[in-house]
């Protein structure tokens, strides 16, 4: 093995000439690495694809939201596309094909792509693998041993076809290469050595690592259907042996065609593009359940990268907003809470599990984040008022919280109260106490508006027009009747009888000299020191009672 690592300070130029010399020297079992890149991607969840545009193959930078997919290219500081610089590594070179295989390792960070060339020293095609940084530079990588020339079982040079669909290992440099019904090839770039494995039977464009199984997954073509295809190795990161190849899941009929890019989420969600009609979708590997994501352009071909890493969350810039508000208290109604989770990239963050809390008595769930990063809660109460949510996730409390509004609900007569103030009043047909009712929703609640219908009785007395406050209260003057006693007073809510009740103690006033009365039995006496007579003094009040 020859590895060339002294060459940092020589031009791409430079370094293709060494590189190609080595070549034609014909060491049959020599691979070659080279490299120069400093400027290394930020493993930050972002989407790398690349597809031809006017016959130019170019790297695009992937957006992906709720509002749809936009792909914006990335070009090198001498405005030049992956394809352009690639052909310029390789002059004199002829039939040079990408084959895709667009893959993020995320060991070093750069991006890796494999292309099919001939460099006209008589030994047809082979394979050369190259990286491109965050500056979109293009560099080579190396050349795997056997000079690039891979043969696969049946004896065929698949350097020159057919190693289309590219995935790294997630913790350490195996760069995992395959094609439509082709041998898995793993190629460790730190120095070109390879391994092959048997061939799977499988009409694939790309594969895609899971972080979380550490198994390799694909879209398999198969007519006007595809099927998600799982090859689980011993171990991803040090493979000796396949011990699974087969079906994982169905895809939804939405997706018919090749797909031709493919990588994973953090959390585990296998993401693909379709080329014809172009659309980006996941599918849930739990639940297998398909969703077509966006719509995008229609392509020839196309292939996808990703580096899966699951950042934290960020509490500051993460939100809850409310979606709907002004549920009515009684613990049916809802009001509805959007969590919206993201990580220090400004990405959605997928699967996490969502805790909220509630003030005032409010009763709230949890949620899970879809691919956006956004969830779902329902609060609901039976005590009206307004209910401050927060939320938690593993990372931490969200900064933000939201406040939402429970109002009360209609007016239940076995709930609402009559009261008098005061309570005691002077029999004499003209002093008055004021009626309240204070109709309650069924949980007790006040109603805050007027509309009701509230009629008064009393018991004794008389009691004048009632009038609605349009604030759930009722009020009405009460006058006392002339009769010491106590007066009862009842009500009816929309004709139906009111529960509660009040009760006026009706009482004479104050002593009056001018009213009171003295008055002796007998009033005739013999004047002899010995006769009596009682003298009695009736107290009355103003009004002679």
């Amino acid at each position: 093995m020859i590895n060339f690592y002294s060459f940092r300070d020589l031009t791409r130029h430079t370094l293709l000439l060494s590189f190609i010399f080595l070549l034609f020297l014909g060491e049959a079992n020599a691979g070659v690495v080279v490299g120069s890149l400093t400027e290394n991607f930020t493993c930050d969840g972002q989407i790398y694809q690349t597809f031809p545009t006017n016959g130019d193959t170019k790297l695009f930078e992937a957006k992906l939201d709720e509002s749809g997919l936009v792909f914006t290219p990335r070009l090198s500081p001498n405005n030049e596309s992956i394809e352009v610089q690639i052909k310029a590594l390789l002059p004199g070179a002829n039939s040079v094909s990408l084959t895709n295989s667009l893959a993020f390792n995320p060991i070093d960070n750069f991006l890796y792509t494999v292309v099919r060339a001939n460099l006209n020293d008589g030994k047809g095609k082979r394979l050369i693998i190259f990286r491109i940084d965050r500056n979109n530079v293009v560099e080579l990588a190396g050349i795997p041993e056997n000079n690039g020339t891979i043969i696969d079982e049946a004896g065929a040079n698949v350097s020159s076809s057919g190693l289309v669909a590219g995935a790294f290992s997630p913790i350490n440099n195996l760069y995992y290469l395959t094609g439509v019904r082709k041998p898995v090839y793993v190629v460790d770039i730190t120095d070109m050595s390879f391994k092959k494995f048997s061939a799977h039977n499988f009409n694939i464009a790309d594969i895609a690592i899971d972080p979380v199984s550490l198994s390799l997954y694909a879209s398999n073509k198969r007519n006007s259907s595809n099927q998600l295809v799982q090859i689980e190795f011993d171990d991803i990161n040090n493979p000796t042996t396949i011990v699974r190849k087969g079906n994982a899941a169905p895809i939804s009929s939405q997706v018919n065609d090749a797909v031709g890019a493919s990588y994973f989420t953090p959390a585990g969600t296998y993401i693909g593009y379709q080329n014809k009609p172009g659309k980006i979708f996941s599918i849930n590997l739990t639940t297998g359940r398909t969703t077509v994501l966006a719509n995008g352009p229609n392509l020839v071909f196309n292939d996808g990268a990703s580096c899966p890493f699951d950042f934290e969350v960020d509490l500051d810039n993460s939100t809850l907003t409310i979606v709907a508000d002004d549920a009515i208290a009684d613990g049916v109604d809802i009001n509805t809470i959007q969590a919206t989770l993201l990580d220090v990239n400004g990405n959605g963050s997928e699967r996490k599990e969502v805790s909220f809390s509630a003030t005032n008595g409010a009763i709230i769930g949890s949620c899970t984040t879809n691919f956006f990063g956004k969830c779902l809660v329902n609060v609901t109460n039976v005590k009206a008022g307004i209910s401050v949510i927060g939320a938690t996730v593993s990372d931490g409390t969200l900064t933000d919280t939201v406040s939402v509004t429970f109002i009360p609900g209609a007016g239940d007569p076995l709930k609402s109260l009559i009261t008098a103030n005061p309570t005691t009043l002077v029999a004499d047909g003209s002093s008055t106490s004021t009626i309240t009712v204070q109709v309650k929703d069924s949980n007790g609640n006040n109603v805050n508006n007027g509309g009701d219908t509230v009629n008064l009785t009393a018991s004794s007395g008389t009691i004048a027009a009632v009038t609605d406050n349009n604030d759930g209260t009722y009020t009405a003057i009460y006058t006392s009747a002339t009769t010491v006693g106590t007066a009862t007073i009842t009500g009816t809510l929309n004709s139906i009888v009111i529960t509660d009740d009040a009760s006026i103690i009706l009482k004479n006033g104050a002593p009056d000299a001018g009213q009171s009365v003295i008055s002796a039995n007998p009033t005739t006496l013999v004047a002899d020191g010995t006769s009596i007579s009682t003298i009695t003094v009736q107290v009355k009040d103003v009004n002679g009672k």
